[in-house]
């Protein structure tokens, strides 16, 4: 234990700056966004005995690891802060560290495994998605050993494939685009059935690994089928989810690569561009794997109209570890002769703080939509309000997180009168894309009357501002039209 600790010392200590680093951004933001306070309602619903749900409604869409991770969170240190469950992010991308050193010294060697760490730890989407509670990061935990254990077990050790497996699972478990693994791993088969890998796949690893990731795909599959009747039904409607989002937004087809070198910094890139070079000049099988991990993903989610730089995530520790190859490989000759220690590491402790100093402003004056003025109008709703009480509101996720009461989204127009029937309190915001049109007109009707209280600087045209109103003012207005 103690010759494997000295072998691995570089790496403790890397891992432990990164954690201090991420620990200290993981109380920013404000609030938490849509998706965040989805995550956070459905742990919250889990540690009190109410099931996978929000509001008391089910939940579909939502994979179950960052909820359950949340509600791990929650349950272990008693408190329902932001900041709490959003350690439970900075574990997973600790998790992803870890997973990738451990893959690359399998797959390459020590030096190339650190530097790997470092240029991923470093990232700025990786710093920024690790001060949040959402789903890149613990996906990235888990697809990226995923990825790298299927490459050994074709090359090298044929019951990596039943780690690489498990790690599916863990991946559809988190997110559902897990299922690009597949395309990917039927072209690595290919390829490593033309270089020599033949005799790894046609062992009985390669074919029993998959039924044991299905294993522990049964009890969420069963869980959906036995509530809604359909075991895939999560898979649907993510498939469709980025399809109709934002339908008014086109972006171009290039967004991907002209932003990388924002995700992960220039010399990243350029790093990246030399390792990947190198590899397919020399069939090194690692750059290879990473090749076509990067460009894969890139083009897959470059064919949808809406785009995203989280959506192509999952890249980064490929990135890192093609940079760490060009340091390592492609640049032979200042690695050979000048030595390690006095060119390639003053070089990627630069990367890194340029990285920190560039990205840390970025994480720490950041906000969410709607603060301050949300939360301080989500207090003055459980003030007002009694926990049986029924909220109608466009931010549903965040007005459940924050107000801690159940919560309706708006329907149409002529839905509405039923609706205020059954609910005690509407909240209107100029923030939530997702909001109603007509709803701002009803706002406007309202925002005089004294018991339509208004949250934030109406004086700012571009200010977040969220009213709260009892629902039978805006009843009573409904019926007062002629």
């Amino acid at each position: 234990m103690v010759a494997f600790c000295l072998r691995h010392v570089m790496f403790v200590v890397l891992l432990s700056a990164a954690c201090g680093v991420y620990v200290s951004h993981s109380d920013e933001r404000g609030m938490f966004m849509w998706d965040e306070a989805e995550y956070a309602s459905i742990g919250r619903s889990v540690t009190r005995g109410e099931g996978f749900a929000i509001s008391g409604r089910p939940n579909s869409l939502r994979p179950p690891v960052v909820p359950l991770a949340g509600a791990a969170m929650m349950t272990l240190t008693g408190s329902t802060a932001d900041a709490t469950l959003r350690i439970a992010v900075v574990g997973f991308a600790l998790l992803a560290l870890v997973a990738l050193y451990a893959a690359v010294c399998r797959a390459a060697d020590r030096q190339t495994a650190r530097l790997a760490v470092v240029l991923l730890g470093v990232c700025p989407s990786f710093l920024i998605l690790t001060s949040t509670f959402l789903s890149e990061v613990p996906y990235i935990a888990f697809f990226t050993p995923a990825v790298l254990c299927f490459h050994v077990g074709l090359y090298d050790d044929r019951r990596f494939f039943y780690v690489a497996w498990v790690c599916v699972a863990l991946a559809l478990l988190t997110r559902y685009t897990g299922v690009l693994f597949a395309p990917t791993a039927l072209l690595l088969t290919a390829i490593a059935y033309a270089n020599g890998g033949r005799q790894n796949i046609r062992s009985w690893a390669f074919f029993v690994a998959p039924f044991v990731g299905l294993l522990v795909l049964v009890p969420w599959l069963s869980r959906q089928q036995l509530t809604f009747g359909d075991a895939l039904v999560g898979f649907k409607a993510a498939s469709g989810q980025l399809g109709a989002y934002l339908p008014h937004v086109r972006m171009p087809w290039y967004f991907y690569p002209q932003i990388l070198p924002r995700m992960l910094t220039g010399p990243v890139v350029a790093l990246g561009v030399a390792g990947m070079l190198w590899g397919l000049r020399s069939r090194n099988r690692l750059a290879t794997t990473c090749t076509i991990v990067v460009l894969g993903q890139m083009l897959w989610f470059s064919f949808y109209r809406f785009k995203e730089p989280r959506l192509v995530a999952s890249v980064m520790p490929f990135a890192a570890c093609l940079a760490a190859l060009g340091m390592t490989r492609a640049l032979p000759m200042l690695w050979s002769r000048l030595g390690a220690w006095w060119v390639v590491w003053p070089a990627v402790m630069a990367i890194a703080v340029a990285s920190l100093l560039s990205t840390t402003p970025r994480i720490e004056n950041a906000a969410a939509n709607g603060y301050p003025s949300f939360l301080e109008a989500m207090d003055d709703v459980r003030e007002r309000s009694t926990p049986e009480q029924v909220v109608i509101g466009a931010s549903e996720p965040q007005i459940h997180w924050y107000a801690d009461r159940e919560v309706r989204g708006f329907g149409t127009e002529e839905e509405l009168p039923h609706q205020l029937a059954e609910a005690d309190w509407v909240v209107f915001v100029n923030f939530e894309p997702g909001q109603p049109r007509y709803v701002a007109g009803l706002a406007n009707r309202i925002r005089r009357h004294h018991e339509a209280r208004t949250f934030g600087n109406p004086k700012k045209r571009r200010g977040p501002r969220t009213m709260v109103a009892p629902a039978d003012l805006l009843r009573a207005v409904l019926l007062a039209e002629p």
